[in-house]
């Protein structure tokens, strides 16, 4: 059969794959043969046997001859092992079914090829082959089937059978065939060899030499003659048979040259490794981080910098320990947490660089390590070092970081401390005091709500629970007002902490005790804060301007009110006393509410400048009203509040106002009725007005209302959903709005001073928002002016 079909009769690729592995596989079990696969990459030699035998047999023609020739002539094997090697390819073939006439021509081109694997001394080879009284080796029976071996037409050296009786050869490769300078067969010994290397090889086989060695020279019919040896093996002892190899002297002489060059090359670069090994060792005796290596297994090896022995101590065991114990001794580290990263290490030495890097990600940063009675905080780098695309070890740097750390400390105090000065610079006197004297008392509120937030907690109340979330929810959040409308970022943000803690609770709608305490940690910053400002206040401006003299004035007031009123019906000095002291209490109302003004105006122009909007200075109308002490507070939370909704959700942006036909820069104004039927506190704006459509919708995507009634929902009832607790038509949560506290605290302010609010679209364009309080509850000193 020709050998083009043999690839198909047996399976084609699939087919000889299966043998070839068979074939290793029968070597790799066999003792006297596993010296010379030892450190052979299988994988790479078994794949360009694959496509070697694919190719003889009539295959895919992929096949590097050069590559294969290399491996070959790596192995260092010997005649006996070579035998050895085609008795086990023998067994695979049969094994796997192919016809015994096939495995003779597989055998016979494995046979051409002897020559360029065995790779021994010639005194070697002859002691090698096998005496007459030895039985014959399994290639005297496969020479005679095949008179061609295609395996030879893939090398680049000589290769041709030499016939005992003729002297002539009926096959050769073309290299054979260029050297001798002919272009067809059959040709003679003679015509190959020249005369004289003819009679010495006609000698040597008529004295049975198994083995013949000689050296000649080319034809010269190519231009200059190439010096060359020849080899002829004895292969079929009945028939005489030789083989013969030659090879190119010349250009083992070039090899020789091309070695001296390499060795010299290899012991420059020799030189240069063992320079920079002395520069790494260098450079681990001095550098300033511990840094040290470890395998697969885990184990530390025996290079490490100084370093590591000044920050874990002169006398500590570093070679050899576990990587993982040495590097969270004295680390407060879970167990799952540990085994986690155990378990990360182990699968990155079993994968490729792809999963390093992602991998890698996960491992510890930043560790707080006790050694001896001392904390550091080490930071922690790992670095992957390959080898042939295997990971081989893991390089860590352990980086003391302590002194930084503190050091970034103090810096971060100290320029906290600086911008807390830069804020109460720009803070007029009275309005810090106003805020101080407020902020306490909201800050006594959120204490107080925390308190019954345990109890409901305790008590397992949920509506209690929810009611003191909601509750504290609005303490916080007016306390962020309240630093707002005097600049106090620091305070803004720790109480927007706070905010995010407290409204996870809210959505959830029930706590824990950890959820507790979390919060009153939080609670703790915001009074800490406003600690920090106020002692600072203190320190720089001194006692004097640390309070208001505001409260004691109308304190003086009321006190002149009541003795005016008794004495009424005097004479005309008594009116005019009374006439002097009006005049005086409209002034300082006018005081009072100008403070309240500058406060508010200086937070709406900062949120409206946040949103890139425009809003003039907030405008005081109707009747002056001096609230009394207790309700003073109130009515300031709820003015912050209001105000801060009207700049969010009322005043539209420049561009929009002006499509509108509006001017660009938005107006708030805020009016008080003082009569004697009732006290109204009216907020107004001239901006979009209540979305009553915007609002249904997200009423119902919030699942407050079911889509069916607020399709049917007038104006009005759309509006009260405003000041249901949690509800905002804002579509992200800000520092500014998104947490629906805003009106849900301005009514609970309302109500607590006894009173009602509502809101409304004004006719033409805008919102009113109107808190009425009651005329029973002595809520304001007195109507002035």
């Amino acid at each position: 059969m020709a050998n083009d079909s043999l690839y198909d009769k047996y399976g084609g690729f699939v087919g000889i794959s299966g043998v070839v592995h068979d074939f290793y596989k029968r070597i790799q079990k066999s003792e006297s043969l596993q010296s010379f696969f030892a450190h052979t990459d299988m994988d790479k030699l078994i794949d360009h046997q694959i496509k070697f035998l694919c190719k003889v047999l009539g295959g895919p023609d992929n096949y590097e001859g050069r590559t294969l020739d290399r491996a070959h002539r790596l192995l260092k094997i010997h005649n006996q092992a070579f035998d050895e090697v085609g008795g086990h390819l023998k067994d695979a073939l049969i094994g796997a079914g192919v016809e015994a006439q096939d495995v003779a021509t597989i055998l016979a081109v494995v046979e051409s090829v002897r020559a360029h694997i065995v790779t021994v001394k010639d005194e070697d080879i002859v002691a090698a082959v096998p005496t007459r009284k030895t039985p014959p080796s399994i290639y005297e029976s496969t020479v005679t089937v095949a008179d061609k071996l295609p395996m030879a037409y893939l090398l680049d050296t000589a290769v041709a059978i030499v016939h005992p009786k003729t002297l002539s050869m009926t096959y050769a490769n073309p290299c054979f065939l260029d050297w001798a300078g002919v272009d067809a067969l059959p040709i003679s010994a003679e015509e190959a060899f020249g005369a004289t290397a003819f009679a010495e090889i006609r000698q040597k086989i008529q004295d049975g030499n198994k083995v013949i060695v000689l050296e000649t020279e080319s034809s010269p019919k190519n231009g200059s003659r190439i010096p060359l040896a020849y080899t002829l093996r004895l292969i079929n002892w009945r028939e005489g048979r030789y083989i013969v190899t030659g090879m190119d002297l010349s250009r083992v002489k070039e090899k020789d040259v091309m070695l001296k060059s390499y060795t010299q090359i290899i012991e420059v670069n020799n030189r240069k490794i063992k320079n920079e090994q002395r520069a790494v060792s260098e450079l681990l005796d001095n550098m300033r981080q511990a840094v040290f290596t470890f395998t697969n297994d885990f184990k530390i090896t025996a290079r490490y910098s100084k370093f590591v022995h000044k920050l874990f101590g002169e006398g500590v065991e570093v070679a050899g320990r576990n990587a993982v114990d040495f590097i969270f001794e004295g680390v407060d580290i879970g167990a799952s947490d540990r085994a986690k990263f155990v378990s990360e290490l182990s699968f990155v030495f079993a994968n490729d660089d792809f999963q390093w890097s992602i991998s890698s990600m996960g491992f510890p940063k930043q560790i707080k390590k006790k050694i001896g009675d001392r904390e550091f905080d080490i930071k922690l780098d790992f670095e992957a070092i390959w080898t042939d695309s295997t990971l081989s070890k893991i390089m860590v740097v352990m980086e003391d970081m302590t002194a930084f750390n503190q050091a970034k400390r103090d810096a971060e105090l100290k320029t906290k401390e600086l911008e807390r000065v830069a804020n109460l610079m720009a803070v007029n006197a009275e309005h810090f005091a106003a805020f101080e004297g407020e902020i306490w008392t909201v800050l006594d509120r959120a204490t107080g709500s925390l308190k019954s937030l345990k109890t409901a907690v305790l008590g397992s109340d949920v509506h209690q629970l929810r009611f003191h979330i909601h509750e504290l929810f609005r303490h916080i959040h007016t306390i962020k007002g309240n630093a707002r409308s005097i600049q106090l970022k620091s305070v803004q943000e720790v109480a927007h902490h706070a905010e995010d803690h407290v409204s996870k609770l809210r959505d959830q709608g029930t706590a824990q005790d950890t959820d507790i305490d979390e919060i009153e940690k939080h609670v703790g910053f915001i009074k800490s804060e406003v600690e920090a400002y106020c002692a600072l206040r203190k320190s720089i401006f001194g006692e004097k301007t640390a309070t208001l003299p505001v409260n004691e004035t109308l304190h003086t007031v009321e006190l002149m009110q009541a003795v005016s009123q008794a004495h009424k019906a005097g004479g005309a000095a008594l009116a005019e006393a009374i006439r002097n002291l009006d005049a005086h209490r409209n002034e300082l109302g006018r005081r009072v509410q100008q403070s309240i003004l500058d406060r508010h105006n200086a937070m709406i122009q900062d949120i409206a400048e946040k949103n890139g909007k425009k809003i003039g200075p907030v405008a005081f109308e109707g009747d002056i009203a001096i609230f009394a002490h207790y309700a003073k507070d109130r009515m300031n939370e709820i003015i912050t509040h209001a105000l801060r909704n009207s700049v969010d959700h009322g005043i539209e942006a420049p561009d929009r106002r002006k499509a509108k036909g509006k001017s660009e820069t938005g107006r708030i104004s805020i009016r008080f009725e003082v009569s004697e039927a009732a006290h109204k506190l009216i907020i107004a704006d001239d901006g979009q007005g209540l979305q009553i459509q915007n609002i249904k919708k997200k009423a119902v995507e919030k699942h407050l209302v079911e889509p069916e009634a607020a399709a049917i929902m007038c104006e009005k009832e759309v509006a009260e959903l405003l000041f249901l607790p949690g509800f905002s038509t804002a579509s992200e949560v800000s520092d500014i709005s998104g947490r629906g506290v805003g009106m849900d605290a301005v009514r609970a302010a309302a109500r607590e001073l006894g009173g009602t609010v509502t809101i409304s679209s004004l006719r033409h364009g805008g919102t009113e928002l109107v808190v009425t309080l009651p005329i029973k509850k002595k809520l304001i000193a007195r109507k002035a002016g």
